[in-house]
């Protein structure tokens, strides 16, 4: 029985009365029990629905996608690309430079599609979303992509505030600043007040040459880093489906990164770290200085 199915099972198992349960337990083996037992409860209620697996395409960034149909013949590219939302469509078509129009599939076709392009992208045993246990975490879930970019933006000052107090040249501390948000900006100042609780090795600052676009690119990393270890030890399927909401390159990025501290306190910080910046910006305390 696949982990979705467990899943199911252990939470319409506890929405029966004492007396039901008793009596759905006898029909089930010992083996299975124990394997429901094992199961953490959904942060949803599903005594509605769950809904196939393969809805979660939607929220699957196209980058991802363009690899699997590049492979395919042109009649087969234009059945997959006719059910997917318009901001795949778009990105799909520049990057498949593919221009041609889209035909209109029956339902009984297009969950048909949905099924077999899901199963090409998700090689391993996923749980929906609405079947993940909870946690704090799952807020990440949450955000649309300019927000996740901007919460990798803002973590990544935690690492920048370690190091940017030790450079006293004035030219190269005003070319940092310049590359920097407003939003970046006022959350560096308030971090550099405090002694930053969790380090990773140093960025090499003081030797850095000038180059904007590497800078860029290792904040972006310490970012996604902070997002990445805080997942350590989450459910995997929560690493997943955040994983492939972002493009490709992040989201490899983060999969890659997400590996174990050496101290359980500083996994702790990460994720308090994560989700105070994450509840900011789903109140819009941050989003709109960027």
């Amino acid at each position: 029985m696949d982990s979705t199915t467990l899943i199911v099972w252990h939470s319409f198992l506890k929405s029966t009365s004492p007396d039901q349960q008793k009596l759905l337990f006898q029909c089930i083996s010992s083996e299975l029990l124990v394997e429901l037992q094992r199961q953490s409860p959904p942060a949803h209620s599903l005594q509605q629905k769950v809904e196939p697996i393969e809805e979660e395409l939607k929220q699957i960034h196209y980058s991802w996608l363009a690899p699997i149909l590049r492979s395919l013949p042109e009649n087969e590219i234009k059945l997959f690309l006719s059910f997917l939302t318009s901001d795949q469509i778009k990105g799909l078509k520049q990057s498949l430079l593919f221009s041609n129009t889209l035909p209109t599939s029956s339902i009984l076709g297009t969950n048909f599609l949905k099924k077999n392009l899901f199963e090409m992208i998700a090689t391993e045993d996923l749980v929906p979303v609405s079947c993940l246990p909870p946690d704090p975490l799952n807020g990440l879930l949450d955000l649309s992509l300019e927000e996740f970019a901007s919460l990798i933006d803002l973590l990544s000052m935690h690492d920048l505030s370690v190091e940017i107090r030790y450079i006293i040249e004035t030219s190269k501390l005003k070319e940092i600043y310049a590359l920097l948000t407003k939003a970046q900006t006022a959350f560096l100042k308030t971090l550099l007040h405090k002694k930053e609780a969790v380090t990773f090795k140093k960025m090499g600052l003081i030797g850095w040459s000038g180059d904007r676009e590497a800078l860029r690119l290792l904040l972006l990393q310490r970012g996604i880093n902070r997002i990445a270890k805080s997942l350590y030890g989450k459910h995997p399927s929560l690493l997943w489906h955040i994983a492939h909401r972002l493009d490709v390159e992040k989201g490899q990025l983060l999969i890659n990164l997400c590996t174990a501290l050496d101290h359980p306190r500083a996994l702790a910080i990460l994720c308090e770290q994560v989700i105070e910046l994450v509840n900011a910006l789903k109140s819009n305390n941050l989003s709109q200085n960027l």
